[in-house]
């Protein structure tokens, strides 16, 4: 959940705007000129239910990617048993293979520590870091940390338990110019390791030039792989940005074996439609998924003084500055945001008894925001 502030462009207006998109509460403030304006949105209740489509195209992923959402979805995600098992219902109808949205991103690479600052010179460019030869090979489907063997990379099993090298910025060596670089002779897997860093030092080190990357060479007996801070989470993203953890692997998938890396799951006939990991430019049918088109309306009441809420460019600019935000929220979702008008063409009505007579779906000085 997050707060946000911005000018909606009239009067020296700020609403600050605070929301979550799912089992959602909207809330807003805002001053005018001394007086204070509440917004208190109070949203219907929407469910989002993934439909699944079988296409009978066979496509490399990144193709059948671009084919689910030419037409408004994206390839599928599977969140759950139930998604799976609708998975399973269409590769049995047409007897399959089936691209699903999983991917491992090998290019995911981040830091264990992230503060540039500890560091000094220019940071080297991941296409040039120091891989030996094919690294990274991602070995077995599992290797999503890396290792320092002198000055090469090499990507490694997490789970390998390795010496490994911490960073300290309150503790300098001065055999390693002052780096903060402090060698820990002992075997940890590399969680670990970024535990036992973090605990007793800063964290796992960060390598930012080439010029920090031969500082490990002078501590590098015996010549042995040894952690550092880079690392990526495997086989962790899905197509549509989707965060679900639910996995249906074969025993032993992923295992990436061969000369070509296996970097997209594919649901397998022969599996019974459980995962495997295979070559992405292969071609296969595939599964796309669409969000269905809601409606859905928002209560506004509104507690001000001195401000008429009908004034056309009040009501229009709200309308404006509350599309803008829900679009930053709402990535790649299409929508029209409209107030919805009592039969007398106003949008806000206040809760006086003869009001509340005349209006009373308008009571208590709330408005519907229709969300379609």
């Amino acid at each position: 959940m997050n707060l946000f502030m911005f000018d909606i462009g009239m009067c020296d207006w700020f609403i600050f705007l605070k929301l979550s998109l799912l089992n959602t509460t909207f809330i807003f403030s805002a001053v005018i000129e001394g007086s204070m304006i509440y917004f208190l949105l109070f949203p219907g209740v929407c469910s989002a239910i993934h439909q699944y489509y079988f296409v009978d195209k066979r496509l490399t992923w990144s193709d059948a990617q671009s084919h689910c959402r030419q037409y408004g979805g994206d390839l599928a995600t599977i969140h759950g048993p139930e998604n799976q098992t609708r998975l399973v219902e269409l590769g049995g109808k047409y007897n399959s293979h089936l691209w699903i949205g999983l991917y491992d991103n090998v290019e995911s690479w981040t830091w264990s520590l992230s503060e540039n600052a500890n560091y000094s010179g220019g940071e080297v460019e991941p296409w040039s870091w120091p891989w030996r030869g094919h690294e990274p090979n991602n070995v077995n489907g599992r290797e999503g940390c890396v290792s320092i063997n002198i000055t090469t990379w090499l990507d490694t099993n997490c789970n390998k338990e390795l010496f490994f090298f911490c960073f300290d910025n309150d503790t300098k060596d001065a055999t390693l110019s002052d780096s903060g670089i402090v060698y820990i002779n002992i075997r940890k897997s590399w969680w670990d390791a970024q535990s036992y860093c973090r605990e007793h030092h800063t964290d796992l080190p960060s390598i930012r030039n080439l010029e920090e990357n031969s500082l490990f060479s002078q501590i590098n007996k015996p010549i042995q792989k040894k952690w550092i801070g880079l690392h990526r989470n495997i086989w962790s993203t899905w197509s549509d940005g989707s965060n679900s953890l639910y996995r249906d692997w074969k025993a032993g998938m992923p295992k990436n074996i061969g000369k070509t890396m296996t970097n997209c799951a594919l649901a397998v006939t022969s599996y019974g439609w459980q995962w495997r990991d295979y070559p992405c430019q292969n071609k296969y049918r595939f599964i796309c998924s669409v969000v269905p088109a809601i409606k859905q309306s928002l209560g506004i009441k509104l507690s001000l003084a001195d401000i008429d809420p009908n004034d056309r460019e009040l009501t229009e600019a709200i309308l404006k500055q509350l599309h803008g935000k829900l679009k930053e929220k709402m990535v790649n979702k299409d929508f029209n945001l409209t107030w919805t008008k009592a039969p007398d063409g106003e949008v806000f009505h206040n809760t006086r008894k003869d009001e509340k007579q005349q209006h009373p779906e308008f009571a208590d000085e709330r408005c519907l925001l229709k969300i379609e």
